[in-house]
């Protein structure tokens, strides 16, 4: 099943960065850890929390995406 996914709280001004920016300082390490749990490679984690947070970045861009 796929899910269009629009922006929903960033449209890209400066506020809106930085905020973007506190969510990823914010959650980036629990995601990271919650992926780690799962597939138990220090790398793979990482790449899949970057993918995550990039998902969120096009998002935020008023991109919609499939997903």
């Amino acid at each position: 099943m796929h899910e269009k996914v629009a922006p929903a709280f960033f449209k890209g001004n400066k506020e809106d960065q930085e905020e973007l920016k506190r969510v990823y300082e914010e959650y980036q390490e629990q995601i990271y850890r919650f992926i780690l749990l799962r597939v138990s490679h220090g790398e793979v984690a990482s790449d899949i929390s970057q993918e995550v947070f990039h998902h969120l970045l096009i998002a935020t861009r008023g991109k919609e995406r499939e997903i």
